[in-house]
């Protein structure tokens, strides 16, 4: 499993890979003390709080725009995208996800601004 930390103070993230184990409380997340890290610096979707989560026990798809969260499972399902506007800082910003029910993925933009 693929974990990253974000440090919204220096705009970092650092990815660690683990691995997922079940207890009789949920799961935990293991990593190996030698297994090395990656820094990068933040995506904008990172900066903005923007993501989205498949669950594996249940399937759901679930887009989370800073505190809101949507189910957009059957949305993915039939049209294979779901796309939404939110605000932020100010600004609108459009959300993509993409990828279908299957490797779903999110793109942000800002209104009225072409893609880079």
């Amino acid at each position: 499993i693929k974990t990253v930390f974000i440090d919204p103070d220096s705009g970092t993230a650092e990815e660690r890979y683990g691995t997922l184990e079940e207890t009789e409380d949920g799961y935990i997340v293991k990593f190996d003390k030698d297994e090395k890290s990656t820094k990068r610096d933040l995506t904008l979707e990172e900066q903005l709080g923007v993501s989205v989560v498949q669950h594996a026990d249940t399937g759901e798809i679930t887009l989370v725009t800073g505190d809101t969260q949507t189910d957009i499972t059957e949305a993915m399902k039939a049209a294979g995208m779901y796309e939404t506007t939110f605000e932020k800082e100010g600004k609108t910003w459009i959300a993509t996800v993409t990828g279908g029910s299957e490797a779903p993925r999110v793109s942000v933009q800002e209104a009225g601004k072409e893609e880079k």
